[in-house]
């Protein structure tokens, strides 16, 4: 699968804005789990209604993973599947002795390589992603640089080669937040930004005007999203495009407290989308 620079960037920043003054957390915490665990395998249906009941129908062509988790509850691989059970992407992840992230490489369905990031820090902070994409066959290095003031970013650069791709500046990043805005290579400015965190989870992002807003439950995982969607079930992630959409979500336990069974409504009158059910291995 192609990707663009630009989408490497969003990934990049996001990981940037979620550590601005943020206590440290583990890949687990980010797919609603309690405590680590092995795997989570993870299957999605579409959802039907049927004499006021919500039921499985047909499998969703997406939704269906498999994610590993090191002994610290980070993870070493998650694994997706289409509908046929075929093999569509694998990602796997390194990380040094402090248990941060330094390496994590994406693979399409024949096993070559989409793209690979590699992370430094200092001290507590990411200072640099200096990564080796791969386009297809064509092969481009980009690299992220990053200016701090003590615990404060104040800035990203995107090198492509020897050519500035893109610059973000923040004017606030901290445990509340952050603010942002991103220009073009020609210094033109092309998006600027702010998002408002709670526990170290966003309930509001703005970008050039448009807004998304999400609600978390009493364990952290989302029920109520705006303009926002769900990734990998308990992740949101957000499209600028002028669709406006709603999402609510409810979800079944298991007697450790953990998720295995969710169900996401559309729109205001929540009508039934996907049901994807959950397997954990403790």
């Amino acid at each position: 699968m192609k990707r663009s620079i630009f989408g490497v960037l969003v990934a990049v920043a996001a990981l940037l804005l979620a550590s601005c003054g943020s206590d440290r957390a583990y890949d687990y915490e980010y797919y609603g789990l309690n405590t680590p665990v092995k795997s989570v395998l993870v299957t999605t249906y579409e959802a039907e209604s049927k004499f006021g009941d919500v039921v499985k129908g047909d499998l969703a062509h997406n939704g269906h993973y498999l994610a590993t988790f090191n002994g610290v509850g980070n993870l070493e691989s998650i694994a997706s599947y289409d509908d046929d059970g075929d093999l569509t992407s694998l990602e796997r992840f390194k990380y040094n002795r402090e248990d941060r992230l330094i390496e994590l490489s994406s693979f399409d369905d024949d096993g070559d390589i989409n793209y690979q990031l590699t992370y430094s820090y200092e001290g507590d902070q990411m200072v640099a992603e200096c990564q080796k994409n791969y386009w297809g066959d064509t092969e481009e290095v980009t690299q992220y640089s990053h200016t701090w003031r003590g615990e404060q970013l104040l800035e990203t650069s995107v090198t492509s080669g020897s050519t500035l791709v893109a610059k973000i500046k923040y004017s606030m990043c901290d445990k509340s937040g952050s603010e942002w805005v991103t220009y073009n290579g020609d210094g033109e400015e092309v998006a600027r930004g702010s998002e408002e965190l709670e526990d170290n989870r966003i309930v509001k992002r703005t970008v050039d005007g448009r807004s998304l807003e999400v609600r978390w439950n009493s364990k952290k995982l989302p029920v109520y999203l705006r303009n926002a969607h769900l990734h990998n079930n308990t992740m949101v992630s957000w499209y600028n495009n002028d669709d406006e959409c709603v999402y609510y979500v409810e979800y079944e336990y298991d007697d450790e407290g953990n998720w295995i069974k969710q169900i996401v409504y559309e729109g205001e009158i929540k009508r039934p989308v996907t049901i994807s059910e959950r397997v954990i291995t403790y």
